[in-house]
């Protein structure tokens, strides 16, 4: 007769199931369903000699017989009842110890002093770098991602453009080596 901390530790433990608590909260209401019982294996053992599938079968009769009411031994749990365990168990989390003017003052606040840091930092990277390159190095720090892949991107392909107008391109390279053939060319008949 396993009990449920066995059943728990067999099945996988923490690592698959989570909280034993939860679990076993939610094994009983199972058996409870199932079988009429939260002890299925020892009930069935005394009813039906061991067999917990003639013991489903016991309760299943049960149930229709009475008319498609569940048996249950206690209150029956119900979204209203878990709505209010809900509650009460989140009553105490400081959040909710706000009503909603209060928080929505407590955000604005946050919000007021998030943007004078703001000022502060874009204030001092201009006094350093000067003007336009503060004013660029503060949009840098307070970038999203998004707009950092976009920039870097936009400076990838602004590099790529330069270094291809630095670079000579194909056709000027044979023009130089075709005037360095004939300057070779001129330079043997001029001798001659």
């Amino acid at each position: 007769m396993p009990s449920y901390k066995q059943a728990y530790d067999k099945a996988g433990g923490a690592a698959k199931l989570g909280d034993y608590a939860s679990w076993e909260k939610k094994a009983k209401a199972w058996n409870q369903k199932k079988y009429g019982t939260t002890e299925p294996t020892a009930q069935a053992k005394k009813m039906t000699g061991g067999s917990k599938q003639e013991l489903a079968k016991v309760r299943s009769a049960a149930v229709q017989a009475a008319g498609g009411e569940k048996m249950r031994k206690g209150p029956a749990e119900t979204t209203v009842n878990q709505r209010m365990s809900d509650m009460v168990a989140s009553a105490g989390a400081q959040e909710s110890l706000l009503d909603g003017k209060d928080r929505r003052r407590l955000e604005r606040k946050a919000r007021i002093q998030d943007r004078a840091e703001k000022r502060t930092r874009k204030s001092e990277l201009k006094g350093t770098y000067g003007k336009d390159v503060g004013k660029a190095k503060f949009k840098a720090e307070y970038a999203s991602d998004k707009q950092k892949s976009r920039a870097a991107k936009r400076t990838s392909k602004s590099k790529a453009k330069a270094e291809s107008k630095s670079k000579p391109s194909a056709s000027s390279a044979n023009q130089d080596l075709a005037m360095q053939k004939i300057d070779s060319a001129v330079k043997k008949y001029s001798t001659k």
